[in-house]
């Protein structure tokens, strides 16, 4: 009854009724057969929307209120949880073994019924399913829990070595796993140890001249040789022995006077990497800094950090931990450190910017490359695009590179029009994917192209080595380079790569489960839901971009002089700001980008006195400070002028409007330099910054002149 151009009637949505009308044929044919388990009968519903077939794993035995607080407003309304409830209890009211079980299109035979194909599937498809169906837990299957019971059962009857999704075939063995032995973990306290440590440290600090010195001293007043009385005194003014004779350091004091007593042990190397691996792992795995921290509130010994480090060096788990997480830091990606391998897909397009006069066959044939980043293991694929990039393109190159390893459950982009196409969106509805693009305004969030500049960096290397490289074509470098980024080891300390972690540890049950970051990601970004939407993003970030630009521009042509005479007295001419101006603040490193060179506004809060530097207060409240000269005052009509009376949008057609007035004064300026500029009616009928990006140029804005330096 609804029209397919419904945005509420998504494929998802299609497949979750056809599923639900399944599950009601089940049953009415289990009830009318009056079929028993004693019969060996058994039903298997079949289905090719992985996304419902996720959503009722992540239901479980929950109850409706559970489900409905932990509900993903963005993908999921109350009524497709009725509709999921609804299929939970269908299925639950066969006393027969009934699983749903996900295919593939091409081998569902409901598939070309729903397409009005006149012809059905053939031997070949048959014998396919035959044996997809002979081996049912090699796909992603859900059986049906009563919310009496819990899922250990479930979980005990799937065997070790189970995938979601068949690995296509690969050259070589898989990765070596991390070693469960026990003798290769980290040292922990046995029971043994822990009714005998007393006496262990007490042996341990016999072994030890210099402690078994000063306890002798403490407690008897020995003087053992080769120590003196002197430096034995100076010494064991910081220990103290207790009635049992053990030998505590008094040193650190608590925040509330009280003294710290620190047991005092020798240099047993087995027994010191025990007593601070049990608290590592009593403490659940904490970092070098704070283990430190809380091993000295119980016991002292020689070169403390040195074997902290190495217990939480030989950590497995830390080891793996840590590696993903230097990597987030690293790449910035503060959101997606709890996702799992291969669960988020970062995708671009890398067009390199890498000529050679040798390369004139292949120049037109190879236009540039997809690359696709795991977000929570960096691990990278590329597929070389031919002619120019369009969006059935992309889609392709997409196709081929998650048929050969496991399909994504979200897809992370930016809003390049290649992306944000309409085949794009049907492309992502058909296979169940969820697409998401970063905000206009937080670019940085695009965190995946981190491996742009991993690639380049070791492309342009290549290129420049003649020796091995020498006339090889950057397409063929490019495969090389993502093959060597991926078998690489995150750090020097730790032989973990992105290939490890994507295909030798893939559990479905972790795969599956719901996280954090998925909820963080889908409210931070914006979801490809309508074309309408994604073209209203693009647009909007088009002419964020072109009015920052057109604000640089005009603040560099008309306020630079300015800028640079606003300095103190060592320079000769007095500063003119006052506290309480609303000021930009230019950054002139050649590192930062053209849109982010004028950063701001900001308050001035103080200037200093005798200093040729100003206090600075953000939005936010936070403080800074820089340079006056670097500091230009914001005009009356600039867009960021906080007036009570005017709107962001009566603000911006202002600014843009006295912009053009001052391109149209400067040309009739050199006209005749007499007559005064006059407004221009061509502003109002086409904004500058209203351009499409083919009309965009430069040739309109006044030329640049470059300054000398103020006297001294």
């Amino acid at each position: 009854t609804t029209t397919g151009s419904d945005y509420a009637l998504t494929t998802p949505r299609k497949e979750l009724h056809a599923l639900y009308q399944a599950c009601k044929e089940a049953y009415s044919l289990y009830s009318s057969c009056n079929l028993a388990p004693s019969m060996g009968s058994r039903i298997t519903v079949l289905t090719d929307s992985l996304i419902n077939l996720q959503r009722l794993q992540w239901i479980g035995s929950k109850n409706e209120e559970e489900v409905l607080s932990g509900l993903r407003r963005r993908h999921m309304t109350i009524h497709d949880v009725d509709k999921l409830l609804s299929i939970r209890e269908l299925l639950l009211r066969v006393t027969l073994p009934i699983k749903v079980v996900h295919i593939p299109s091409e081998v569902n035979l409901a598939d070309p019924g729903s397409r009005c194909k006149p012809h059905g599937p053939d031997g070949t498809v048959l014998k396919l399913l035959a044996s997809i169906l002979d081996s049912p837990n090699q796909r992603p299957t859900y059986v049906p829990v009563s919310l009496s019971t819990t899922t250990s059962g479930e979980e005990e009857d799937l065997p070790a070595g189970s995938h979601l999704c068949p690995l296509s075939p690969r050259a070589g063995p898989l990765p070596v796993p991390l070693p469960e032995d026990p003798s290769q973990q980290v040292p922990r306290l046995s029971d043994e140890d822990t009714q005998a440590l007393d006496s262990l440290i007490n042996e341990s600090v016999k072994q030890d001249r210099t402690f078994e010195a000063i306890r002798l001293f403490l407690s008897s007043g020995t003087v053992s040789p080769p120590f003196s009385r002197e430096r034995l005194r100076r010494a064991s003014a910081q220990y103290e022995v207790d009635q049992n004779g053990t030998l505590y350091r008094t040193v650190l004091q608590r925040a509330d006077g009280s003294i710290v007593k620190q047991r005092v042990v020798g240099e047993d190397r087995a027994l010191l990497l025990k007593l601070v691996g049990s608290t590592h792992i009593n403490h659940h795995h904490l970092g070098a800094r704070q283990l430190m921290l809380k091993v000295k509130e119980e016991y002292h010994f020689k070169n403390l950090p040195s074997v902290v480090r190495r217990c939480v060096r030989l950590c497995r788990p830390c080891s793996r931990a840590n590696a993903v997480r230097k990597f987030n830091s690293s790449a910035g990606a503060h959101n997606v450190q709890d996702l799992k391998p291969l669960q988020v897909i970062g995708v671009d397009i890398y067009l390199p910017n890498l000529k050679d006069p040798s390369e004139k066959v292949y120049q037109k044939e190879y236009s540039g490359c997809l690359v696709v980043t795991c977000l929570a293991t960096s691990f990278q694929r590329v597929h070389l695009l031919k002619g120019s990039v369009t969006t059935k393109s992309v889609c392709e190159g997409l196709t081929l590179l998650f048929n050969n390893s496991i399909w994504p459950s979200v897809l992370v982009s930016d809003s390049a029009s290649c992306f944000s196409s309409k085949e794009m969106l049907r492309w992502c509805k058909l296979r169940g994917l969820v697409h998401l693009f970063s905000p206009p305004h937080a670019a940085a969030l695009s965190r995946w192209e981190r491996s742009h500049r991993e690639i380049t960096r070791c492309l342009r290397c290549c290129a420049c080595d003649t020796h091995f490289f020498g006339g090889k074509p950057w397409f063929d470098i490019v495969s090389d380079v993502v093959s060597n980024l991926n078998h690489l080891p995150y750090s020097e300390d730790c032989w973990i790569t992105p290939a490890m972690l994507c295909f030798g540890f893939f559990d479905p049950g972790d795969f599956y489960r719901p996280t954090d970051s998925l909820d963080q990601l889908a409210e931070r970004l914006v979801a490809n839901e309508s074309r309408s939407a994604v073209q209203r993003q693009r647009e909007q970030a088009q002419s964020n971009y072109k009015l920052r630009m057109v604000d640089y521009f005009r603040h560099w042509t008309a306020y630079r002089e300015r800028s640079r005479a606003r300095v103190l007295s060592a320079h000769g001419r007095p500063c003119d700001l006052k506290k309480g101006d609303l000021v930009y603040h230019l950054v002139d490193s050649p590192k930062a980008k053209l849109s982010s060179r004028v950063l701001g506004p900001f308050t001035v809060t103080e200037i200093e006195s005798g200093k040729a530097t100003a206090v600075l207060s953000g939005f936010n409240g936070s403080s800074s400070r820089a340079w006056v000269s670097n500091l230009i005052r914001v005009p009356k009509d600039d867009v960021f002028s906080s007036h009570p009376a005017s709107t962001p949008s009566s603000s911006t057609e202002e600014s843009s409007e006295h912009f053009q007035d001052f391109l149209d004064g400067d040309k009739e300026g050199s006209s005749s330099s007499s007559s005064p500029p006059t407004r221009s009616s061509t502003s109002k009928d086409k904004p500058l910054v209203s351009l499409k990006p083919y009309e965009w140029s430069l040739d309109n804005f006044p030329p640049f002149v470059v300054l000398p330096p103020p006297p001294r």
